[in-house]
């Protein structure tokens, strides 16, 4: 999905990084004014620093979620096939309050598991994974995207923490290349994520970006043999004509839908794991 519309994507970080930076640049200034100012009045600046401070961390808080939220629209929209644009970044204000809301509910959670031997916050973040897509793609209230994603990842729990512990080691690892990296590594936890989610709950219309399989008819039957069009054919002839006789390639055959081996689910198109059992699709 990155290669695709890499150009969108790194513009995408470009603007986030640039509006968190502004930010912060802004949010600091203003400390450092009104701390000059109260030291060279010899006044009290805690009062001051605390007013300008509990604002400014506000306003940054809702300008990331809502900036995380219309990527992962963005990568919903690319998922669907859809031509992705840099202004879809600012797509995501209509889910930003959840989101928001989500956010600070997982991560004061996953606080809390880091305190108790650091291993229990890790189990948490695997099973709050898909908190914040369930919330932008199906517009679920918070805390039923949060037990919904429990209720799935808690089937496969320990492949679920692998899986996000990796998913931000990649998002992170471009800081280390002087944070240029970052513009190819950091869109890819949104990518990497809506199609995990895909192949979890499922997507109408989500496409596989998987290499075309090759049609048998292009390297059997009669040198350049297609199947002839519907209306090309005679009357009452339901397969197409061809020197080979009438028939359909094997590609042409609908395949059926794909079922859970081990309890009979109809399987999400593309699932790599039931979403009813947590056994491998």
């Amino acid at each position: 999905m990155f290669v695709e519309q890499w150009q969108v994507w790194v513009l995408q970080t470009l603007v986030l990084c640039g509006i968190i930076l502004a930010f912060v640049a802004a949010f600091f200034g203003a400390l450092m004014g009104v701390a000059l100012v109260t030291g060279a009045t010899q006044e009290p600046s805690a009062l001051p620093l605390f007013v300008i401070f509990l604002p400014g961390f506000l306003i940054m808080w809702a300008a990331s979620g809502a900036l995380v939220s219309g990527m992962f629209k963005t990568a919903f929209k690319q998922l669907q096939g859809g031509k992705i644009q840099v202004s879809d970044i600012f797509s995501g204000m209509d889910c930003m309050p959840a989101v928001l809301l989500a956010t600070f509910c997982n991560g004061i959670l996953v606080m809390f598991g880091l305190l108790l031997c650091i291993i229990p916050g890790f189990i948490v973040a695997g099973l709050l994974y898909f908190s914040i897509p369930l919330i932008v793609h199906r517009r679920l209230g918070v805390f039923e995207a949060m037990g919904e994603s429990k209720e799935l990842v808690q089937k496969n729990l320990l492949m679920f923490i692998l899986f996000q512990f990796v998913v931000q080691l990649i998002a992170q690892s471009g800081q280390y290349i002087c944070y240029v990296g970052l513009l190819a590594t950091f869109p890819l936890q949104f990518t990497i994520g809506v199609i995990a989610y895909r192949d979890c709950f499922g997507v109408p219309g989500a496409r596989s970006f998987q290499p075309a399989p090759v049609n048998p008819a292009s390297y059997s039957g009669s040198p350049g043999w297609r199947p002839d069009p519907p209306e090309h054919r005679p009357p009452g002839q339901g397969s197409p004509v061809s020197p080979a006789g009438p028939h359909w390639p094997p590609s042409a055959v609908a395949p059926e839908a794909p079922m859970c081996a081990s309890c009979g689910t109809v399987l999400p198109p593309g699932a790599r794991f039931c979403p009813a059992c947590g056994g491998p699709a």
